[in-house]
C-alpha cells in the first residue's frame, strides 16, 4: 500500500492481520469474527495497484476493503470520495460532513491546493447504511466555495471464494459464477453501469472456479477440472454493456487446490493430486511425471 509492504493473515477466528514485512510491526485490521468459516478454500485477496487490498469471502456480505489505513465492509462509506468540483478561493482545508441514510460515524479530511479542493480521504468509514440509500457530501469552511464531491457506499450481496483484478475492473467467482464490476470501479457492480456476472454453463466444470488469475493479457478461471481465459473486455452503449471473450484452455485439467496457483513469467504453474503442471497460453502441460511415484504414495 503506497510504499509499504504487507502481508495479509485471515485467522480461523475470522480476524485480519497486516503485517509490514519490512519492520514486522502486527495491526489488526478487522475483529474476529469478520469472516465467517475463514478457510484458504473460502477467502480470496488481491491489491488494486498500489491503492487497497481487497477480501472476498463465502458469506452473506463478503466484499471488503483495506487502503492502509481504514477498512471498508457493507454499510460503510465506501472509496474513493470523487471530486465533481474543486471549487475556488480556499485558504484553508474544508469541513467535510456526511449525511442521508440510515448511517453515521463518517469522517474524513480535504487537501487544498491552489484554493482548490483536490482530495477527501475518509478517515472513518461510519455504519449502520443498507443498500440503495444515498449518501451526501458536505463541504464548508475553508474560506472558499463550490467544491462538490460524491460518494456511495459499500456493495451489499457480495460473496466469493477467488478475486482479480483485470481490465480496470474487479472479478470475483463464487461457485460456478463469476462476477465483475464497472470499468474503473471497485465498488459499482451494477449491470447499469457495465458491471455484472455470469454462470458457467459448460459440462467440464465439476463444481466450481478456483481461482481467478490475470497474466499474459488474459484473465484466466482455473476450475478443479479445467481452464478457461477471458480476453476482449469492453464496455459501451447506454446504458452500459460490458462484452467479452470467454474461451476454454483445457476441458480436462484443472485443480481443487488454490495455494498452488501461481505465476511464472508469463505462465501458469499449478498442481493436482496426478502432478504439478504447466499452462503456456492456451495449452496444459504436466511437468511432474518424474514425481508421479511420490504423488501416487
Amino acid at each position: 500500500i503506497g510504499s509499504t509492504p504487507y502481508c495479509l493473515v485471515v485467522h480461523t477466528d475470522g480476524s485480519i492481520h497486516a503485517v509490514n514485512t519490512e519492520t514486522y510491526v502486527q495491526t489488526e485490521i478487522a475483529p474476529a469474527g469478520t469472516i465467517s468459516s475463514a478457510s484458504r478454500l473460502n477467502v480470496g485477496i488481491t491489491q488494486y495497484g498500489s491503492r487497497y487490498v481487497q477480501i472476498v469471502a463465502v458469506q452473506t456480505n463478503g466484499y471488503f476493503i483495506w487502503d492502509g489505513t481504514v477498512f471498508y465492509q457493507a454499510g460503510t462509506l465506501a472509496p474513493p470520495v470523487t471530486i465533481t468540483a474543486g471549487g475556488t478561493g480556499y485558504t484553508s482545508a474544508p469541513t467535510i460532513s456526511f449525511s442521508g441514510g440510515s448511517g453515521s460515524g463518517a469522517a474524513a479530511t480535504a487537501t487544498v491546493a491552489g484554493g482548490v479542493v483536490t482530495a477527501i480521504t475518509i478517515t472513518n468509514p461510519g455504519s449502520g447504511w443498507t443498500a440503495g440509500q444515498t449518501v451526501t457530501v458536505g463541504i464548508s469552511g475553508g474560506g472558499g466555495a463550490s467544491a462538490t464531491a460524491t460518494v456511495t457506499i459499500m456493495p451489499f450481496a457480495i460473496s466469493g471464494t477467488t478475486i482479480e483484478i483485470y481490465a480496470g475492473r474487479v472479478w470475483i467467482a463464487n461457485g460456478a459464477t463469476v462476477t465483475f464490476s464497472a470499468p474503473g470501479s471497485i465498488v459499482d457492480f451494477s449491470t447499469a453501469s457495465g458491471g455484472g456476472n455470469f454462470t458457467s454453463s459448460y459440462s467440464f466444470l465439476r463444481v466450481r472456479f478456483i481461482q481467478l488469475l490475470q497474466t499474459n493479457g488474459f484473465l484466466y478461471l482455473l476450475a478443479d477440472s479445467a481452464i478457461n481465459y477471458i480476453s476482449g473486455v469492453q464496455t459501451s452503449g447506454t446504458p452500459a454493456t460490458t462484452t467479452f471473450t470467454n474461451q476454454n484452455a483445457d476441458p480436462e485439467v484443472g485443480t481443487p487446490w488454490p495455494s498452488t496457483v501461481n505465476t511464472f513469467g508469463r505462465n501458469i504453474l499449478f498442481a493436482n493430486a496426478f502432478g504439478a503442471h504447466v499452462s503456456y497460453g492456451a495449452s496444459v502441460n504436466k511437468i511432474s511425471d518424474m514425481l508421479d511415484g511420490v504423488y501416487n504414495t
